[in-house]
């Protein structure tokens, strides 16, 4: 039977531990709003692009060698604590990329990376991101995979990333962003001026497009990584 100094002990360790609990769940809370404003801004840029892109009667494509790879990107969090988001997105991001021989993959997040490590599966490039995303800090990112399409090294790119289907639930899930959906020309395109031309401003568009949807899965799962924490510390600290 435990004595008196052990269950104080004890009573001390699960006061802490839900103070910590309670901390991170307060922070994460912040993180959620602030990503959720965000995102929400986001997904209505990306809009009025498709709808201009709509306009311009889609972009024009980038050729690619037959023979070039596919090019994997999995956006996985660099922090635990998250309940079952990463590991739910590294099995489906495995079965993705062992599906896909030859397949040049880039990693992010600390977790991911660990992961491909300990499975021995080679990665082409890894990037860190925040918690919190900017443009400015995925920059290089963007880039990096925009110069490898465009360059013929890779024939397309698929995000691997945990989609937000709300507060509670995120799924696993692989989406193209390039080669880019041709998109159905629509009615009144006649009555815009473009300037200087409608061929320049679609090419122009194309990788505004790519930029902004890019930039927005990054912000989904940084939003869906941000829910999953804060269901898991409310849990912890309830």
């Amino acid at each position: 039977m435990a004595g008196l100094a052990q269950l104080k002990k004890r009573l001390r360790s699960v006061e802490m531990s839900g103070q910590l609990a309670g901390a991170m769940k307060t922070v994460s809370s912040a993180k959620y709003a602030k990503l959720t404003r965000s995102y929400a801004l986001y997904r209505i840029r990306a809009d009025e692009l498709e709808r201009l892109n709509t306009l311009c009667g889609g972009s024009p494509e980038t050729p690619a060698a037959e023979d070039a790879p596919d090019c994997l990107v999995v956006l996985g969090h660099s922090k635990g604590f998250c309940g079952g988001y990463n590991a739910d997105l590294h099995a489906f991001a495995e079965a993705a990329v062992r599906a896909n021989p030859g397949a040049m993959t880039i990693l992010c997040g600390k977790k991911t990376i660990t992961y491909f490590e300990e499975k021995g599966l080679p990665a082409a490039d890894t990037f860190l991101l925040p918690d919190l995303p900017d443009p400015d800090a995925c920059r290089s990112l963007i880039g990096r995979v925009s110069e490898l399409y465009h360059s013929g090294k890779v024939r397309s790119v698929r995000l691997i990333y945990q989609s937000f289907v709300n507060s509670l639930t995120q799924a696993p899930v692989e989406k193209t962003v390039l080669p880019p959906c041709p998109a159905q020309e629509s009615g009144g395109g006649e009555d815009v001026l473009w300037i200087p031309d409608r061929q320049t401003v679609a090419r122009g568009l194309q990788e505004k497009i790519f930029q902004t949807t890019f930039f927005r899965v990054i912000l989904e799962a940084a939003l869906g990584a941000q829910a999953a924490t804060l269901n898991a510390m409310r849990t912890a600290y309830d």
